[in-house]
């Protein structure tokens, strides 16, 4: 990540086999795998605990300072982290207290006025503890009219050894961002028309726009060395998050002129607390482990619904004008949720080469929600999931081990804190995985390569009766399967090459909508925003002063609509980086994004009528210091 430039956690993510952006200011941060979208299909994990979703959104963690590395793994999500999504599931995990003093930090500066510094270290609490602090600050004018951005937060974690057998831990975060306030740049003509690449520069939202996420986290965990077999741990955390949109957000464009609709105003206020007991036992040939998760969620959504305000203002020089809304911002939401698992997690070798790996998840979620403006939007419901792994893992060879799994999880219909009421008859889906695979390392440290294969089917997506097309019923489903290849090379001295591909085969296998009164179907086309291909390259060669580096990013084509007939163009991304060693504690790094300052599109809104665009060519030069 600090090679290539990678402060966000997307642009990192994204290098990875089969994972795309699919971002937006309303989701935060989104993601599709496997043939699989969105925040409820591909999870965001911390240390392998998730803040549940509402209404659509993820925004924690947004940068990469103060991670020691980030997990991808695909398909059915870990009975231990507890996800289920039928993507993928990305876990950050945090660098760690250490008694041995060190101290990094970075400064950057760049085009578009963006800025960032960031700062850590770690050092011993007298003799039986240890600290690690992170702060990171960003800014930057952006690539767009009123494209501004920042972005800053504080993490610190504190280990105290209380005796040989207790550990305790502490870490406590605060972050504040405040993205881009940009919607996306509307097609001449609607979706079926054209991208004017003279606009790119133009941003249609108001001059008084607004996006702002606020987070807060505490957490608290004792670990117990019982024997030398087994481990007890016990975590409380809390989450306090706020955020607020206050924008116009769709835009349709003729040749001289954009309508605007879409004002919205949207705040929410979320809380968790969250509850962790584990146990782990370890003997010879066998790791057992044995949890229970208790959260308390409470989310209000704030919102101006209903807003009938529109404009119109030319297609290049216009005021952008102030946010406009007919209806008061007023709590149109305030939920409850308890969600409850057990779990259960075994790694058993059958011999000295075979190992047996299975897993039972059981989770419970109880979910209550009320509207202040309408007595009559009141409802509860109570939704289960078991989910179940089974694997076999031979060792080939020393180097070589080969898998085959099956899985199950669900997705929720709908984001878990902030279900609809119309939505709150409906079950989570039901997902299931086969996969096969094989990973190996070459021989004399020369690089290693994975291998998969895998189909997933989803069941219980909405589609409508095929009796009565205005009654939405759960007896849809989609499917995928695809092929995954990655890895790395030295294939000389002071080279290293890393590489990924990934094929995806995604269709939906029974679904039907409703377009202009008629009930249509949509078995056989691909959802919208999955590629067939996407794949990497990243190629280094360093010395002990020199260091450079290129790479290149393809994202094949993809559909912005169910009827598939709007399509977002596929493009390749070139990267390069340049590095200097000063000294022993001194880098000097450029870094140069989009080489070819390629035009294109991240993913569409407003049904497909307007794209995100991603940024154009730009230059960072950055200062290492490592003690």
């Amino acid at each position: 990540m600090i090679q290539r430039g990678d402060y966000a956690v997307r642009d990192a993510v994204i290098r990875t086999t089969g994972i795309t952006d699919v971002s937006a200011p309303g989701n935060g941060m989104a993601y599709t795998a496997r043939g699989f979208s969105g925040v409820n299909s591909v999870a965001v994990t911390e240390n392998g605990q998730r803040v549940f979703v509402g209404s659509g959104t993820s925004t924690h963690p947004a940068s990469t300072w103060g991670y020691e590395r980030f997990e991808v793994l695909r398909g059915v999500g870990s009975i231990v982290n507890g996800t289920g999504t039928a993507g993928a599931t990305i876990n950050a995990v945090r660098k760690e207290p250490n008694k041995n003093t060190s101290l990094e930090a970075m400064a950057a500066v760049g085009e578009g006025g963006t800025e960032r510094f960031g700062i850590g270290g770690t050092g011993a609490i007298g003799s039986a503890g240890a600290f690690r602090l992170d702060a990171y600050t960003d800014s930057s004018d952006g690539f767009i009219d009123r494209g501004d951005s920042s972005s800053k937060k504080f993490m610190s974690s504190f280990r105290f050894d209380v005796s040989d057998t207790v550990r305790l831990d502490f870490q406590a975060d605060v972050a504040d961002q405040k993205p881009q306030r940009y919607f996306g740049t509307p097609l001449i003509g609607g979706a079926t028309g054209r991208l004017d690449t003279s606009i790119r520069e133009r941003n249609y939202n108001v001059g008084d726009a607004k996006i702002q996420y606020s987070d807060s986290r505490a957490l608290a965990r004792a670990t117990w060395q019982a024997t030398s077999e087994l481990s007890v741990r016990y975590e409380l955390s809390a989450f306090d998050i706020k955020r607020e949109w206050r924008n116009v957000e769709s835009y349709s464009a003729t040749a001289t002129q954009v309508s605007r609709n879409s004002y919205l105003n949207i705040q929410h206020d979320q809380s968790q607390l969250n509850n962790r007991l584990e146990a782990t036992h370890k003997l010879a040939g066998n790791q057992l482990i044995v949890g229970w998760e208790f959260s308390e969620i409470d989310f209000k959504n704030t919102r101006n619904s209903d807003n009938t305000a529109t404009s119109v203002v030319p297609l290049r020089s216009f005021d952008p004008g102030v946010f406009i809304s007919t209806t008061p911002l007023l709590t149109r939401l305030d939920s409850h949720t308890l969600a409850q698992a057990f779990y259960i997690d075994d790694a058993y070798d059958l011999t000295d080469r075979l190992k047996l790996l299975a897993g039972l998840r059981r989770d419970t979620y109880r979910y209550s929600r009320t509207n202040p403006t309408n007595p009559a939007d009141v409802g509860r419901n109570e939704l289960d999931s078991n989910s179940v792994r089974l694997g076999l893992s031979y060792r080939v060879t020393p180097d070589t081990n080969a898998y085959v799994q099956a899985s199950t999880g669900s997705d929720p219909i709908d984001s878990l804190l902030s279900a609809s009421l119309a939505n709150m008859s409906f079950k989570l889906t039901s997902v299931k995985q086969a996969e096969v695979g094989v990973k190996q390392k070459l021989s004399q440290g020369l690089g290693e390569w994975t291998a998969a294969v895998y189909r997933i089917e989803k069941d219980d997506i909405l589609t409508r009766a095929p009796s009565n097309s205005s009654i939405t019923i759960q007896g849809g489903s989609q499917s995928s399967q695809g092929i995954e290849l990655g890895g790395n090379i030295k294939p000389a001295r002071n080279w290293r090459i890393d590489g990924n591909v990934a094929f995806v085969d995604a269709q939906y296998d029974k679904f039907d909508e409703v377009v202009a009164n008629v009930l249509t179907t949509r078995n056989g086309n691909r959802p919208t925003n999955i590629p067939k291909v996407t794949a990497n390259l990243w190629a280094t060669y360093g010395t002990s002063v020199w260091e450079t580096g290129a790479g290149a990013r393809y994202v094949g084509e993809r559909f912005s609509n169910n009827a598939n007939t709007t399509t977002l163009p596929s493009y390749v991304v070139y990267d390069a980086m340049l590095a200097y060693r000063v000294n022993r504690n001194l880098t000097l790094r450029g870094l140069l994004r989009n080489l070819g300052d390629k035009v294109y599109a991240t993913t569409s809104g407003n049904s497909g009528s307007q794209w995100y665009l991603g940024e154009p060519r730009r230059a960072e030069v950055v200062a290492e210091l490592r003690f």
